[in-house]
Parts: structure tokens; C-alpha cells; sequence
């Protein structure tokens, strides 16, 4: 089914704080999720199957060699940190990382800030990002994981493509993510029901 990318964003970002992640870490879930739906890519699928079960951690090292049981989020947010590293031509390998198709907006965003493209690379799949744009390859683009991954810049890439303006989203991963989000409503009340039952009522 079709959604907006507001939509997406919205639903993603609550899911994620229904699931228990902070603030911030959920919003930057939701910028993900946009992105890759925004280029054909299965963000909110990536995003059900990583939030009911183990997200992983950060890394603990952010020199070039990042170890542990990784969060894509959460070393998608050191990466951008961290992003003057490919300007100097140095890259990074990123040990166990599960769920590597959300660090991929992350690596975009790395780039942009400084003019380079980024590449990020594991066994059966490549993509190169920069800012909105998106070039990938391979039959493992979908994999769960936990993958070792590298990320290094290059000048040129193969040709990439723009962001869609709307996201194809499957079915039950959408109820997933709307049954994360449901845990952040709050329970109706007593008074809240008299006051809905009386509204507009002198």
C-alpha cells in the first residue's frame, strides 16, 4: 500500500518511541525510514523487524575499526559525527552490524556534509549515497544481519536516483509499526470520557 512520506516518518517515529527508544534515537529512525522508502527500499519492514527484538549497541571505539553487536541507528549517528574521517580518505569496517539498510540514510547524510560520496559495502550488497541520492546493488540489500560492513568515499559513483515523493509499504509491517506506536497513547479515562461524551455540551 501507498503512504505519504509524512505518513511514514510520523508512524515511524512513534513505533520506535512505543518500543522503548529515546527521543532522539527515534527520531532519527523516522528521518531513516522516509529516506529509504523515499527511494524504493523496504525502511519500514527494516524498521518492524529491528524493533522487537535486540537493536544492538554503539560502538564503543570510533576510530577505524568499530566492534560489537552494532545498532545501524546508533552508528549511523557516529558515522555522520564522525563524517571528517572521509574527507581525509580514511574509511571505517563496522563489525556485526544488524539491520545494515538503516545505516544507509546515515551514510547519505556523511557525505552531503562533506562533499563526498559514501559507500557502503557488505557480502552481496553495495550502495552509494550522498544527500538525497541513492545508486545500490546486490542480492543482500535486505539483509537482517548482523553483517561486517565497510564504509569509505570515492569522487564517482554509477548513476543514482532522485527520492519519489510517496513510499510503497507492506501491509503487515505497517500493523507492526502501528501497534509500537499504540503503546504511546494514553489509556482513556474516566474523565476523559465524560468530557468527550459531554463536549459541546452548557
Amino acid at each position: 500500500m501507498s503512504r505519504s512520506l509524512n505518513e511514514i516518518e510520523a508512524m515511524a517515529l512513534k513505533a520506535a518511541r512505543g518500543a522503548g527508544l529515546p527521543w532522539g534515537m527515534a527520531q532519527e529512525a523516522g528521518r531513516a525510514v522516509r529516506w529509504l522508502q523515499s527511494h524504493g527500499l523496504p525502511g519500514v519492514e527494516a524498521l518492524a523487524q529491528m524493533l522487537p527484538g535486540e537493536a544492538g549497541a554503539a560502538p564503543a571505539d570510533l576510530g577505524g575499526h568499530w566492534q560489537g553487536r552494532l545498532c545501524p541507528l546508533l552508528c549511523g549517528a557516529s558515522l555522520c559525527d564522525t563524517a571528517a574521517r572521509f574527507a581525509r580518505g580514511e574509511g571505517v569496517v563496522m563489525e556485526r552490524v544488524l539491520h545494515p539498510l538503516l545505516l544507509l540514510p546515515f551514510a547519505a547524510m556523511a557525505g552531503a556534509q562533506v562533499g563526498r560520496i559514501v559507500v557502503v559495502e557488505w557480502e552481496g550488497a553495495k550502495a552509494a549515497c550522498c544527500g538525497a541520492r541513492l545508486a545500490v546493488t546486490g542480492p543482500q540489500v535486505y539483509e537482517a544481519g548482523p553483517v561486517m560492513l565497510r564504509c569509505y568515499a570515492v569522487q564517482e559513483a554509477a548513476d543514482s536516483r532522485a527520492p519519489g515523493f510517496r513510499g510503497d509499504v507492506e501491509p503487515q509491517a505497517w500493523r507492526m509499526l502501528e501497534g509500537l506506536a499504540a503503546r504511546t497513547y494514553a489509556p482513556e479515562s474516566a474523565e476523559s470520557r465524560r468530557l468527550g461524551a459531554g463536549a459541546g455540551d452548557e
